[in-house]
């Protein structure tokens, strides 16, 4: 016969079945870091420290971005001679005549002029370089710089501290400090360039009078120059473009710049 269940006395519970192990789970595996690109941050800090030791490497002297501009207003290429030479020593060997420029790389635009640009380096001193050519970020620059076909205008505008010199011809020989009043041969000569630049209506007199002033002021102000109304360097420089047609080198859209007009 069959045994009878096993009946727990009364009051006391079953035994409970012993708890299963949880499951083993895998161990972590120790991730495996990729190498992070450089942080833009840095990127560009290291750049900028990069231009000033570029800079170091060109020549001292302004002579190379001298020339470089010379050679665009067909004027000869000037010589140190083994002596150093400043940009208006060179100038006068050149027979070029010469307009200090103090302002950015937008005012330099504006004006659409090649020019040579004086820089402070850290630790180096004074370089020089000639831009010939701006398009959009790009900055064309003779000589240039070791690995470098052009600089963005931030790296530029970074190094320079706006100092700069235009090269120019004074094609009829009308005085930078003719004054208001004068009456001869380069009164005449301004009020022909203010009649061909559009700026002068009147007959040419020969006399420097309060029509032929607000003429002149007035076309400084259209150009961004300071509108005094006095035929200064950098007025002279526009106005032999704009009024008598001559010959003059300017900022070209490309790399090599030096479109004349």
């Amino acid at each position: 016969a069959a045994s009878p269940a096993t009946v727990p006395p009364q009051g006391l519970k079953p035994a409970a079945k012993p708890a299963l192990p949880p499951p083993s789970l895998p161990s972590p595996q120790p991730q495996t870091m990729q190498p992070a690109g450089t942080p833009p941050s840095l990127a560009a800090g290291a750049k900028s420290a990069e231009l000033p030791l570029l800079l170091a490497k060109l020549p001292e002297g302004p002579e190379p971005a001298f020339n470089a501009l010379a050679h665009l207003w067909n004027a000869p290429a000037a010589t140190s001679k083994g002596k150093r030479k400043s940009v208006e020593q060179l100038a006068r060997q050149s027979g070029l005549a010469l307009a200090p420029f103090n302002g950015n790389i937008g005012a330099l635009q504006r004006l659409n002029t090649p020019a040579i640009l004086e820089l402070k380096v850290p630790g180096s001193g004074t370089r020089y370089i000639a831009v010939t050519g701006i398009a959009k970020d790009r900055v064309a620059t003779v000589p240039a710089l070791p690995g470098k076909a052009a600089l963005s205008r931030k790296e530029l505008e970074r190094q320079w501290s706006g100092r700069g010199y235009l090269l120019w011809k004074n094609h009829q020989n009308i005085p930078v400090d003719l004054s208001p009043g004068s009456a001869d041969v380069a009164a005449i000569r301004l009020q022909i360039l203010l009649t061909g630049a559009g700026f002068f209506s009147g007959e040419p007199s020969g006399l420097f009078d309060d029509a032929t002033r607000k003429a002149l002021a007035d076309y400084q102000k259209a150009r961004g120059l300071k509108a005094d109304g006095r035929p200064g360097a950098q007025t002279l420089l526009l106005l032999y473009r704009d009024g008598g047609r001559f010959p003059t080198p300017q900022l070209g859209a490309g790399s090599s710049g030096g479109k004349h007009r």
